[in-house]
């Protein structure tokens, strides 16, 4: 039996196989993104029933993080600025715009909200190629522009993130988020 599984499929899989893999004990990482926030909630509730493990996250390499960490302290400090976010992929990637972009716009406009300033902030993707993975949030103010930018050279961050969450995952027990994995908090 394995101790833990790691899905890049299609919300499909873990949608039909959550409660197979629960009764087996199997830790899950997934960085699947299109599940509905009522699936969500039902892949938390069998993780803390069935005691096992899941990190889900819409992109689980190293840099997406650190760009999501940088990204908020820059919401924080530039408030009167306007934020958008650009993503590039391959153009056989199915979702457009990414996930991952869904949750850097998420970030920006959930600080943004608690600073009763509720902008939506814009999303650009383009699909094109064999781009792995580009993503990049443009800060712009009256006189000066800020960029926060992560790109995948090879699907090898993909693998290392993946093992890192496979690692960090054993032994626990509830629903994670790759922030939990790098230890976001301590900064």
């Amino acid at each position: 039996k394995p101790d833990g599984l790691i899905d890049f499929s299609s919300s499909h899989f873990l949608r039909d196989n959550i409660n197979l893999l629960a009764h087996y004990g199997i830790n899950i990482v997934t960085a699947v993104t299109d599940y509905e926030p009522a699936e969500m909630e039902k892949i938390k509730q069998v993780a803390l029933q069935n005691r096992i493990g899941v990190i889900m996250a819409p992109n689980i390499t190293q840099g997406v993080n650190v760009l999501l960490l940088l990204t908020e302290i820059a919401t924080e400090l530039m408030k009167d600025y306007d934020f958008q976010v650009l993503e590039e992929h391959h153009h056989r990637k199915k979702d457009s715009p990414s996930g991952t972009a869904k949750k850097i716009a998420a970030k920006i406009e959930t600080i943004m909200i608690n600073h009763l300033d509720n902008r939506e902030v814009p999303i650009h993707a383009v699909r094109s190629g064999g781009i792995i993975g580009k993503h990049k949030v443009l800060i712009c103010g009256e006189y000066d522009q800020l960029e926060i930018s992560h790109e995948s050279f090879s699907r090898i961050a993909f693998a290392e993130g993946a093992y890192k969450a496979a690692q960090f995952i054993h032994g626990k027990k509830g629903l994670y988020g790759m922030d939990n994995v790098f230890d976001v908090e301590k900064i």
